[in-house]
C-alpha cells in the first residue's frame, strides 16, 4: 500500500484558477482508478462509521465531504463504494478499508480507466471470486513506481479531513474490488474503565 509522504507541493485537487472562477471540475478530462483505502480513525465524536439520512457527523459523511471537494470523485453513486464493515457511535478503528473508483493521473497500471475510457476492458472481479480467492493472496499487477508516480491521495485527503480521520494507506486494486467480500478477517478489541468491577469474576 502507498504509504503518505511528506508536506511538499500539493497535488490532485482543483487548482487555484478553477476554486476563483468557480468553474465545474471536468471529470471527462481526466482517467480514473479503483483503489482500496485504508482508514483510520477515533470515533468519539462522531455518529457511527456509515452515513445516515439524519446527519452527516459520521465518518462516511466526512470522507465522502472531503473526496468531492478535493475532487477525486464525482459522487458517492459514481464511485463504486463498498466498506469492509461499519462500526458504532463512538467506536474507533485502526485499519478501516474502503473500495472505490478515483480520479487518476495515470494512462496505465491496475485499475486504471484512461479519460474516455469506460474501463470494460478491465478484469471484473466478481462476489464469488473474492468469496473464493485464498486468503493472503496479493493483487496482481501493482508496483511500487506504479504507486508513487500517482496522485498523492493520502496527502491530499488528510489536508481537509478533520484531525480525528486519518487516510493511512492505499493500493491499486481490480475492477470490481469489494471491500466486504475481499476482507478475510476482522479484530475488535473493547476498552473500558475498570472502576470497581470485578475483573477475575468477568
Amino acid at each position: 500500500m502507498g504509504k503518505e509522504k511528506g508536506a511538499g507541493k500539493r497535488e490532485g485537487g482543483p487548482n487555484k484558477k478553477e476554486r476563483n472562477t468557480g468553474r465545474t471540475f471536468d471529470f471527462s478530462k481526466h482517467g480514473s482508478r479503483y483503489i482500496a483505502l485504508q482508514l483510520s480513525y477515533v470515533g468519539w465524536g462522531n455518529q457511527g462509521f456509515a452515513s445516515q439520512d439524519t446527519t452527516e457527523d459520521t465518518v462516511e459523511g466526512q470522507l465522502f465531504a472531503a473526496l468531492t471537494k478535493t475532487c477525486l470523485i464525482l459522487s458517492r453513486e459514481t464511485s463504486n463504494y463498498s466498506r469492509c464493515a461499519r462500526t458504532d457511535k463512538g467506536v474507533s478503528a485502526l485499519g478501516q478499508v474502503v473500495g472505490l473508483r478515483v480520479r487518476s493521473k495515470l494512462l496505465t497500471g491496475l485499475g486504471v480507466v484512461p479519460a474516455g475510457g469506460t474501463g470494460e476492458d478491465l478484469d471484473l472481479r466478481d462476489k464469488q471470486w473474492w468469496l473464493a480467492r485464498a486468503e493472503g493472496e496479493a493483487h496482481t499487477g501493482c508496483s511500487i513506481e506504479d504507486v508513487n508516480d500517482e496522485l498523492p491521495y493520502l496527502q491530499v485527503l488528510n489536508a481537509v479531513l478533520p484531525p480525528e480521520i486519518r487516510a493511512t494507506a492505499w493500493c491499486p486494486v481490480e475492477k470490481g474490488f469489494n471491500a466486504r467480500f475481499a476482507c478475510t478477517g476482522r479484530s475488535y478489541r473493547y476498552f473500558f474503565s475498570r472502576g470497581d468491577l470485578d475483573i477475575p469474576a468477568m
